[in-house]
C-alpha cells in the first residue's frame, strides 16, 4: 500500500509542478506540501526533498531548485 501513496505522491509533485509553476512563478516547498495534504497525501520537507530528488536523478527531469529561504522550484 505504501508504494501507491508512492506513486501517487510523485505523480501529484510533477502534475503540480507543470501546471502551476514556471520560470516566473515558482512554487515553494511549503506550497507543494500544503498541496499535497489537500490531497490527503502526508508529506514534510523531507519527503518532499526524496522525491524530487528521485525525479531529477532516475526519471531525468528538469525540475529547477532556486535556492533560497524558502527553496523554490518549477518545470
Amino acid at each position: 500500500m505504501a508504494s501507491v501513496h508512492t506513486r501517487h505522491r510523485i505523480l501529484l509533485i510533477l502534475q503540480l509542478l507543470y501546471e502551476k509553476s514556471d520560470e516566473e512563478n515558482p512554487l515553494m516547498t511549503n506550497d507543494i506540501v500544503e498541496c499535497l495534504s489537500k490531497h490527503n497525501i502526508t508529506a514534510d520537507r523531507k519527503t518532499f526533498k526524496e522525491d524530487k530528488t528521485f525525479l531529477i536523478d532516475e526519471m531525468g527531469y528538469d525540475i529547477v531548485m532556486i535556492k533560497s529561504s524558502p527553496n523554490k522550484y518549477f518545470w
